[in-house]
């Protein structure tokens, strides 16, 4: 179970770093 859930901390990580970089890709685009 533990690593499941380790796993799945990861992908949120992951997640979270895409978010971001889409997110600043998104504001230069409307620089």
């Amino acid at each position: 179970m533990k690593e499941i859930i380790k796993m799945l901390d990861k992908n949120l990580k992951y997640i979270k770093l895409e978010i971001k970089e889409l997110c600043m890709e998104d504001a230069n685009l409307k620089h």
